[in-house]
């Protein structure tokens, strides 16, 4: 018979910190009569957990795991992962899951993270996600084997990106665990997928995925949650709040996957509810929404009947949890009571180890911050190097500008000159040349005259000798015929 399990936060005079609690067989109510179970967990930590048969799996986002049977009420608490150190890493847990191989008959936890090696910052070409001065980053896989009560590290396929997995979003059905992974988002979509991890091959084996989101001004999208429709099938709730004028409404529609495709399976509307927490029996949607003093409310909605029922159970924001189980006596190797003796032990540790990781941090962005710094006065540098650099050249520009100008100008009033020069002493060329020329024909003019007056001078000269010739011959001959008529008579 599966039995429901409340996580919340509690207040007492040892201290604060997460207890279980059991609720009614519909889970109407807490049972008074139940002692709560405490965990090993700090107020202020965030924890995460799943369930699978009648273990219950948590973990506080930072490596430290638990695994608990509340039915013996006794909890195990695991070892770190005996991987290789460095004094400068960071671990950052990227995600986790539990569940059961039924061929070995073994629960296993698998846990994605990765380690942040800090080198010097001034050296690092591709800095990453989590260090803005640089870093390298090297994504690791771990199963943990209850049976052998060891950690081993696993590979993982080329094909497989195991970065943007929802830490809060683990389902186990049917031997595989199941996570949402955002693959990439653009101005208007966000497109997710499913990727899951079967315990018996160790190895991730699916990456289905998931109808787009649009997201626009008037709607406000939040991540998708993975729940349990029945022992074989895996869901999807995705929820949509809209401001109307009478409130927020969410929209609540239900994915269930069938052969590799996604298929609408109901959809509701619901008024002043923040998410979703989990189905129990594919009919009973418990959810929670916040009530006037910032606390969280529990709530439950009948899929059958369609009726909201609100909860007389309240809680912090962010730390209410519901987990469906079955009772078990199954003994878990080196365990624990969980009656809160170990917690405060636990806390300490855990405080001293958060103040060693936040002064690591610290000193890791301290470095960073004086690295920005120095990049940025570089830049300053660089920038105030090419604003004068840009002034000289634009000075040099100037200058040379004004330099190729005077220098065209000197040319061009150079050859206003040559042109001058030269058109002077085309002038007088021609004007010599003209003045030669009028001397020439003047003188062949005059020659010419010379020579027809002379030649004229001549020829009338010669007329005239022989007019005068011609003349007196004539007169000879009258005189000599005027001699001979004398002579005659």
């Amino acid at each position: 018979m599966d039995r429901l399990l409340l996580k919340r936060t509690y207040h007492a005079d040892g201290g604060d910190g997460h207890s279980l609690s059991l609720l009614s067989p519909q889970g109407r109510s807490v049972c008074e009569d139940y002692q709560n179970l405490l965990l090993p967990f700090s107020k202020t930590s965030c924890v995460r957990g799943s369930s699978c048969g009648g273990l219950l799996y948590f973990d506080n986002f930072r490596g430290k795991i638990i695994i608990c049977n509340p039915t013996t009420r006794a909890m195990k608490l695991l070892d770190p992962p005996q991987m290789r150190h460095y004094s400068d890493a960071i671990i950052n847990f990227e995600c986790s899951g539990f569940g059961y191989d039924h061929k070995s008959d073994d629960y296993k936890v698998v846990r994605v993270f990765d380690y942040l090696y800090h080198y010097c910052t001034v050296k690092m070409k591709n800095p990453c996600r989590y260090c803005r001065g640089g870093g390298k980053t090297e994504m690791k896989v771990e199963v943990f084997s209850l049976k052998t009560d060891s950690w081993k590290q696993i590979k993982v396929a080329a094909d497989f990106d195991l970065d943007g997995i929802s830490s809060s979003s683990e389902c186990y059905v049917n031997g595989s665990c199941y996570w949402i992974k955002l693959n990439h988002r653009d101005d208007t979509l966000f497109h997710y997928s499913v990727l899951s991890f079967d315990f018996t091959r160790e190895c991730f084996s699916t990456n289905i995925s998931l109808p787009p989101i649009h997201k626009d001004n008037e709607h406000l999208l939040d991540c998708d949650i993975l729940v349990k429709v029945h022992d074989d099938m895996v869901g999807v709730i995705r929820y949509e709040r809209a401001s109307q004028s009478f409130g927020v409404v969410t929209t609540f529609r239900l994915l269930v996957l069938k052969e590799s495709s996604w298929i609408p399976w109901v959809c509701v509307d619901l008024c002043d509810v923040e998410r979703p927490l989990m189905l129990h029996q594919g009919r009973f949607l418990f959810l929670k929404k916040k009530n006037s003093e910032g606390m969280e409310q529990l709530v439950v909605y009948d899929l059958e009947t369609k009726k909201l029922e609100d909860l007389d159970i309240y809680d912090y924001v962010y730390s209410m949890m519901i987990f469906s189980y079955e009772e078990s006596r199954f003994s878990l190797p080196d365990s624990k009571p969980m009656d809160g003796s170990y917690s405060k032990e636990e806390e300490e540790r855990e405080d001293l180890e958060d103040k060693r990781r936040l002064y690591k941090v610290g000193r890791m962005f301290r470095s960073d911050f004086m690295y920005e710094f120095e990049i940025q006065n570089q830049i300053r540098s660089r920038s105030r190097r090419r604003d004068y650099d840009y002034e000289i050249q634009n000075q040099s520009r100037s200058r040379r500008g004004d330099y190729e100008y005077e220098i065209q100008n000197q040319s061009r009033s150079r050859r206003r000159r040559r042109g001058d020069y030269d058109y002077e002493i085309q002038n007088q060329s021609r004007s010599r040349r003209g003045d030669y020329n009028y001397e020439i024909q003047n003188q062949s003019r005059s020659r010419r005259r010379s020579r027809r007056g002379d030649y004229d001078y001549e020829i009338q000269n010669q007329v005239r000798s022989r007019s005068r010739s011609s003349r007196g011959y004539h007169i000879q001959n009258q005189w000599m015929d005027s001699t001979e008529g004398e002579g005659r008579g």
